[in-house]
């Protein structure tokens, strides 16, 4: 449970800073890394619904594990649309 809460919120810190960056390559790929090396430590640290479909694929993750991430991927990376609208 642990890990798709930190799931969530790697992801949407991730979609914060590509957006406040403007999306600057060399910014962007340090905050994922970051996000990667966090996310890893406490959760599965995937960050991107690619990568946990292709670990579903060559058979890391189970249906509903994937599925799971997928949703907290896609909650955070919202969550973190509108949390920047609020500013």
């Amino acid at each position: 449970m642990l890990g798709l809460v930190i799931e969530f919120v790697a992801t949407m810190i991730f979609t914060m800073l590509v957006s406040l960056t403007g999306g600057e390559a060399m910014k962007v790929g340090i905050g994922l890394a970051a996000m990667v090396v966090l996310g890893s430590a406490f959760g599965v640290g995937h960050v991107n619904p690619a990568v946990s479909v292709s670990q579903f694929l060559g058979g890391k993750l189970t249906l509903v594990r994937l599925l799971s991430l997928v949703a907290m991927q896609m909650g955070g990376a919202v969550a973190g649309h509108f949390l920047l609208q609020l500013k």
